[in-house]
Formats: C-alpha cells, sequence, structure tokens
C-alpha cells in the first residue's frame, strides 16, 4: 500500500507545472502564497517590476485611490502623508517604518512619485495585496 502511495504521489509532482509561466500567471503571488513567505526568484529584479510598472493593475490603480486620492503630492507641493500613520508616504502610503531600509536596498526614493509606485508594484508583486489589507474596505468594493 504505501508503494503504492509513494508512487501515486510521485507521478503527481511530475506532472504538476513548477514555474509560474506553467501555471499560467505571472510572478506575483497570490494572497494565500504570500502569506505564507514563499519565495519566488524574481524577488528584486527591477526588470520585471520595471515590466509590470508598464502595465499598473487595476487593484494597484484603486488602492492608490484609495490611500492618497491617487497622489503623491499635495496642494503645496508636500509629499502626502498619511493622517492615522505619518510614516506612510505618498501615493501608495507605503509605510516608511517598515520597508524604508528595503526600499533603499533597491534604490527606490519612496519620496519620488515613480519610487513610489516602483517599490509599491515590488511589495505587489512580492505579497499581492496583503500589505494594503487595512484600505481593503475601500479598494476591495470595486473588485
Amino acid at each position: 500500500m504505501s508503494t503504492y502511495l509513494i508512487l501515486l504521489v510521485s507521478a503527481l509532482a511530475l506532472t504538476l507545472p513548477t514555474t509560474a509561466h506553467e501555471q499560467g500567471r505571472d510572478m506575483i503571488p497570490t494572497s494565500h502564497e504570500a502569506a505564507y513567505g514563499l519565495s519566488y526568484p524574481l524577488l528584486g529584479d527591477r526588470v520585471a517590476t520595471t515590466r509590470l510598472a508598464s502595465e499598473i493593475p487595476q487593484v494597484m490603480q484603486e488602492i492608490a485611490r484609495c490611500e492618497s486620492d491617487g497622489k503623491q503630492f499635495d496642494e503645496k507641493g508636500n509629499v502626502v502623508r498619511g493622517e492615522v500613520h505619518g510614516a506612510d508616504i505618498g501615493k501608495y502610503q507605503i509605510n516608511s517604518a517598515v520597508w524604508k531600509e528595503e526600499a533603499k536596498k533597491l534604490r527606490y526614493d519612496l519620496m519620488t512619485e515613480e519610487g513610489n509606485e516602483q517599490f509599491a508594484l515590488e511589495l505587489y508583486r512580492r505579497f499581492a495585496t496583503l500589505p494594503w489589507e487595512s484600505s481593503r474596505s475601500c479598494w476591495g468594493k470595486s473588485m
């Protein structure tokens, strides 16, 4: 019986898709995968993030709308800061207390619109929408 089970599991493992491309999706992890900290080979790959940036996903557009009304700067030209958490910066309200060092390591300036958006897309690629769960009641309505 156990030999049969081992053969069955081995056969299944050999037939399942092993890469995101074979699974028919991009390298963006599902919420379930991100929640369990599964890693992906393209993490930190600026080319992949730039490619994703050329087509900003609808959910990310909605997140920006909910987080900052889609604005990096206020009427006075200052970077938009979080009303609840002052460490939240810019269009995507990226928490600098949590992500500042990682953004710096990847050479994204959270204070610029381009850097804020590029790093937000990197977070999305890594963790899907998990970094913005606290605003899901706003952006989740349209999804």
